[in-house]
């Protein structure tokens, strides 16, 4: 979005985008063209504010994120000792129960 002064006087045009390629649209001059930048210069702030609060957001659940990857590591801790003391050993990612030893007499 941009003001353009050419030989006739002042103009506002819009860029955008289109199936990946730029289209620049005239939106022309006086009055018509400042209400078009002042609905444009208002997208652009809700927009920001859009983009502002998403970010806020996430830094919001990447707190969370984290406490529940805590909370994970703590539970596969507490389920390994549990299996430990069962009697189960882990061989290659699985767990499986230790033979009884027979007894000869």
């Amino acid at each position: 979005m941009s003001w353009e002064t050419r030989q006739y006087g002042r103009y506002y045009t819009r860029t955008r985008r289109a199936n990946g390629c730029v289209i620049r649209e005239y939106c022309g001059c006086g009055e018509v063209a400042e209400r078009a930048a002042a609905i444009d210069r208002e997208r652009r702030r809700e927009r920001e504010m859009r983009a502002t609060r998403f970010r806020e957001k996430q830094e919001e659940l990447a707190g969370v994120d984290a406490e529940v990857a805590e909370a994970c590591r703590v539970a596969e801790l507490v389920a390994h000792a549990a299996l430990l003391s069962a009697g189960y050993y882990e061989h290659r990612g699985q767990w499986r129960k230790r033979r009884a030893k027979s007894q000869i007499d």
